[in-house]
């Protein structure tokens, strides 16, 4: 129990594990505890329900059912409340009728555009990577209601040789 396991968070096989691995949790939450509103993408999940005296207890289970698979909640981002506040879930603050792009990912991808203008602009990176980077960002904001940010971060940003 002491000896630490993993794969890298990068491996294109972690997701494929995560699954195989929160299998029990799947059932658990489902069948167990039977949680109609449950949403789970790699290691992140979210449970929905309209009474908070059953979520505190489906959180008490949940510490419970994850100690035999050697895994713990994480305490700082494990709460209970309500839906109207948003829910911080995959990069997004999600709320009934909207979500949005997390403010961090907006400022982290503000700098690494900074970063990238000046690695073209160096030789360090060449135009097709370029362009897999900003659609990679691109597509992740575009799910959520990002146009006015995407517009201003993408139509000012200017790639230039030295």
């Amino acid at each position: 129990m002491e000896r630490r396991r993993g794969i890298p968070i990068g491996n294109l096989t972690s997701q494929f594990f995560a699954n195989v691995f929160l299998n029990p949790l799947d059932h658990l939450v489902k069948e167990t505890l039977q949680c109609r509103f449950y949403i789970r993408y790699c290691d992140d999940f979210v449970i929905f329900d309209n009474d908070k005296r059953r979520l505190n207890e489906c959180l008490e289970n949940l510490t419970e059912g994850l100690t035999p698979l050697r895994l713990k909640l994480q305490e700082r981002k494990c709460r209970v409340y309500r839906v109207e506040e948003g829910v911080d879930f995959l990069g997004y603050r999600v709320w009934p009728s909207h979500r949005r792009l997390r403010r961090s990912n907006g400022i982290r991808f503000q700098r690494r555009l900074r970063t990238m203008q000046e690695d073209y602009r160096g030789g360090k990176v060449d135009l097709p990577e370029l362009r897999q980077r900003l659609a990679s960002w691109n597509g992740h904001a575009s799910h959520a209601d990002t146009h006015r940010l995407r517009s201003a971060l993408l139509d000012g940003a200017v790639f230039s040789r030295a």
